[in-house]
């Protein structure tokens, strides 16, 4: 949206205007303050040929912050621009924007009976840009104030979620049974003594078994056999043969 800015003098009055973008300033046009009709009225032709959706108008404070008969000026034709055009009226503090305007063109080495066509113009373009930076300042501050509110909201919200999980995780571990479906350490005990009963029985049979079943391995081979004295063996009917003497 462009912006049209208005410098108000009691001989002329200068115009300058935005781009679309509201980023730059630049001279427009000098109209007469009197003699050729209501100057509301040519700011707002001016403003619709511009296509310019709010107008900018000067206020001249006093160098203490008062306000004197130019300011009362500015504000009674800010009122009739407003009643001609519409539009949005910002009344924006202009002191010295004339003085700095006659810098910038005797920087450019213009002469001060040249000035007279264009000065006018040069202020409301200083009196425009200082609008259109301050504005773009408010708006990038709120943006990075918006920016690190989301950033804080973010941390927060993380910082939350981590605490949630480890409340729940030292939870889960403080009440989790053991593998025997009981709390850590109930079935301790229990345990100690399920396992000298599973002993005790291996234990007593251990000492009862019988010899044959400690009976010493060969040096490089099975158990040696031992057989019962009890039944002779089957062939020999029941009889046992004397032993023999050696030759």
């Amino acid at each position: 949206m462009r912006t049209l800015g208005v410098d108000p003098g009691d001989a002329r009055v200068g115009l300058a205007v935005s781009d679309d973008e509201g980023v730059w300033a630049s001279p427009l046009c000098t109209i007469a303050a009197r003699g050729e009709g209501d100057p509301a009225v040519r700011i707002a032709q001016e403003a619709v040929r511009a296509g310019c959706g709010q107008i900018v108008i000067g206020l001249p404070r006093n160098l203490d912050g008062s306000e004197g008969g130019a300011a009362r000026k500015a504000r009674l034709l800010a009122a009739r621009v407003h009643t001609a055009t519409g539009l949005r009226i910002v009344l924006w503090d202009e002191r010295l924007t004339t003085a700095e305007a006659s810098r910038v063109l005797s920087a450019v080495e213009m002469r001060a009976r040249d000035q007279r066509a264009v000065i006018d113009q040069v202020a409301a373009t200083i009196l425009l840009q200082s609008f259109l930076d301050a504005r773009a300042a408010r708006r990038r501050a709120k943006r990075e104030a918006a920016a690190r509110g989301a950033v804080a909201a973010g941390r927060s919200a993380s910082s939350d979620a981590t605490e949630a999980e480890w409340s729940a995780k030292t939870e889960d571990a403080a009440s989790a049974p053991d593998a025997a479906g009981a709390p850590d350490g109930s079935r301790a005990p229990d345990a100690a003594n399920e396992a000298d009963a599973a002993r005790a029985p291996r234990a007593a049979n251990a000492a009862n078994a019988p010899d044959a079943a400690r009976a010493p391995r060969a040096a490089n081979g099975p158990p040696a056999a031992v057989v019962p004295p009890s039944a002779p063996p089957a062939h020999l009917g029941g009889r046992v043969r004397p032993p023999r003497d050696a030759p």
